[in-house]
Order: C-alpha cells, then sequence, then structure tokens
C-alpha cells in the first residue's frame, strides 16, 4: 500500500495533483482549469493555462505539506 502511494504522489508521476488540482479548482470556481475536469489528455484538452495550473499545484502541494507539519507536530505536544 506505501508503494502504490509513493507511486501516486512522487514526482514522477504529476497525475494525482493535476487532477486534484483541477477538481478544486472546478469546485470552487465552477470551472477547471482543464474542461472537463476529468480529461488530461495530451491531444484533445489542454488547460486554459499550463502555468496557472503548474502554479496552483505548487501552492496546493505546499499547502498539504504545511497542514501535514500542523497536524503532526499538534500530536507531538
Amino acid at each position: 500500500m506505501k508503494f502504490l502511494a509513493q507511486v501516486m504522489t512522487g514526482k514522477s508521476n504529476p497525475q494525482l495533483a493535476r487532477a486534484l488540482v483541477n477538481r478544486v479548482w472546478a469546485w470552487l470556481l465552477g470551472r477547471g482549469i482543464v474542461h472537463p475536469v476529468d480529461d488530461f489528455r495530451e491531444r484533445g484538452n489542454a488547460a486554459l493555462s499550463k502555468g496557472l495550473l503548474d502554479k496552483a499545484i505548487e501552492d496546493f502541494d505546499a499547502a498539504l505539506k504545511a497542514g501535514a507539519d500542523t497536524v503532526f507536530s499538534a500530536s507531538d505536544a
């Protein structure tokens, strides 16, 4: 199970991060950066802005790490 989690979330497989960020974006704003939200084909459906999607992924990753740090440091107290 740990191996699967590492494969899914590793830097060599950005699909999970793209899909997650795109779905959260669509949930918050009504439309994903890639529309429809579940279509990331290379040739069919480009992001409205690849730079925006990349930046959103970076920010989301940082926010998740900060949240995890908060949870784990709270359990030490």
